[in-house]
């Protein structure tokens, strides 16, 4: 899919081909292995309620057993995966409050209305590509065997299956627009310190430091995420997708034919569970068609969130707390008020990108490897603010950014500072 966006350049910011991005894990490794493991178990959990995660005997087992790899991954409480930690992306945002980011639950201020976040979701239990027949056609091109499913009634993102199913229709840079627009009804305390018309008595931003600029460069920071995304993919590391993993997992067990896969991913109990199931360990898909015709590293939607969410960052005061957090119901029928901690702007918007790269993985279209992409996204980024930067008439000391590393930059006067 649009391979020659692998060859795009933009006049502002990071050229696609100058950002750097680390190796995903080989096809044979331990690394891969448990990636693929814990695809097995996001597919097998997408109907659990995130409010169920401590409780629930489905998530029980898929700790026991992502710890029983030799590699485990994601976020971890002393060095094992947890109910509190499984299945969370790996910002410092996302270990913080809900599973799911405000800017997923929270009304958002559009225009004269409001959108309330209750959105369609397929009803339980509905999975994709998981006959041998299906996934070889789908290998080879042909259109979906079956239809998407006739959605339940509209509901807030409580589950794995409702949080991949927004991913798969989303309008790529729709989650980090709404955050603005949400964030931006918070009024002048959200703006970021720096802004030079935060404590102006007489004058207000608009098409400087308002939202006509911010919205600009939130959609225009998914274009240039993108690119970084395209270029990687196509000309650098083809990763093969979680999908036609799961083919050479059943050719493998299947005896047909070794692919030198570990034997720790045969061991893994989500495997068996699925091949109990469907009579085969093909990886069940959330989506008819699988897979995007595109290679999987790094993933568009990390690389887009690691953009999306830098431009929140540098427009916003980080430091504010969430007015009035909220938690969807285990049904996601309605929300309830959030009593824990509280919930800052830099993590929420953090757990944002968390979450939209998570999703895709929830869907079985990506590992969790991928979302490395953010890094991409952010560096490109911080590349488009430094070169606006020159642009501004008015006395500006600067964005500020916090990096998903936790390191802090000022971008001022086309140069990138420690903060």
């Amino acid at each position: 899919m649009n391979p020659q966006a692998a060859f795009a350049y933009e006049m502002t910011g990071v050229d696609s081909h100058g950002t750097l991005l680390v190796p995903a894990p080989a096809f044979a490794s331990a690394d891969a292995a448990a990636e693929i493991g814990e695809i097995y178990w996001l597919a097998l959990c997408r109907d659990v309620p995130f409010r169920d995660y401590e409780t629930n005997l489905d998530i029980a087992a898929a700790v026991a057993d992502l710890n029983g790899f030799s590699q485990t991954v994601g976020p971890k409480l002393e060095g094992r995966v947890t109910p509190g930690t499984v299945f969370r992306g790996e910002t410092r945002g996302d270990l913080i409050g809900p599973y799911v980011s405000q800017f997923l639950w929270q009304d958002v201020p559009y225009g004269p209305s409001a959108l309330v976040q209750r959105y369609d979701a397929p009803l339980p239990g509905l999975d994709f590509v998981t006959d041998y027949d299906e996934w070889l056609a789908v290998q080879q091109g042909a259109n979906p065997l079956a239809s998407p499913a006739r959605p339940g009634a509209p509901r807030y993102i409580s589950d794995l299956r409702a949080l991949g199913h927004y991913m798969h229709y989303d309008v790529v840079f729709q989650a980090f627009f709404n955050a603005a627009l949400i964030v931006l009804g918070y009024g002048r305390d959200a703006l970021c310190l720096a802004n030079p018309y935060r404590r102006s008595t007489n004058q207000s931003g608009f098409v400087t430091f308002g939202v006509v600029h911010l919205l600009d460069l939130v959609t225009k920071a998914a274009r240039v995420g993108l690119a970084g995304a395209w270029f990687h993919k196509w000309l650098v590391h083809r990763r093969l997708r979680p999908e036609v993993m799961g083919g050479r997992i059943e050719i493998q067990r299947s005896g047909v034919k070794d692919y030198g896969i570990s034997g720790e991913v045969f061991a893994s109990e989500a495997v068996a569970r699925v091949a109990a199931a469907n009579r085969s360990a093909l990886l069940p898909q959330a989506y008819p068609e699988g897979s995007p015709l595109h290679p999987a590293y790094p993933a568009g939607h990390a690389t887009l969130a690691g953009a999306c969410a830098t431009v929140l960052k540098a427009f916003f005061n980080e430091d504010l707390v969430i007015p009035q957090p909220v938690e969807a119901s285990a049904d996601g029928h309605a929300l309830d008020a959030w009593h824990g901690a509280d919930l800052t702007l830099r993590n929420e918007i953090d757990e944002l990108a968390g979450n939209i790269s998570m999703g895709r993985c929830a869907a079985g279209i990506h590992y969790r490897f991928d979302n490395r992409g953010l890094a991409v996204g952010e560096q490109q980024a911080i590349g488009m603010l430094r070169d606006y930067s020159i642009t501004y008439g008015e006395e500006f000391d600067g964005f500020t950014v916090t990096r998903f590393d936790g390191e802090r930059v000022r971008i001022v006067s086309g140069e990138v500072l420690p903060a």
